[in-house]
């Protein structure tokens, strides 16, 4: 999963795009799969020092798991840009 090699590496990268990598927090064996995805970025984004841009648009995160990211940002010192587009936020 590519959130684990973000959290083992988490000093690496400037850019991320994983726009429109769907995570599924309905069905139960993909729920797994997506939380565990979320702690893993929670564990990258409280290190990585050098990102600036990060792009998780369309990848359907629950509202839960998106404001628990968007918490963990903060701690990213020279992040620039987000975008969380196309993530349902107004339904």
């Amino acid at each position: 999963m590519i959130s684990k090699v973000l959290k083992q590496n988490p000093y690496y990268f400037k850019k991320i795009d994983l726009s429109y990598n769907s995570l599924n927090f309905q069905k139960a064996g993909d729920m797994e799969h997506s939380v565990q995805f979320v702690e893993d970025m929670k564990g990258f984004l409280e290190l990585a020092d050098l990102l600036n841009h990060i792009d998780i648009s369309g990848m359907h995160f629950n509202d839960s798991s998106l404001i628990i990211l968007c918490e963990y940002f903060h701690c990213c010192p020279n992040l620039c840009a987000i975008h969380i587009n196309d993530n349902n936020l107004m339904d």
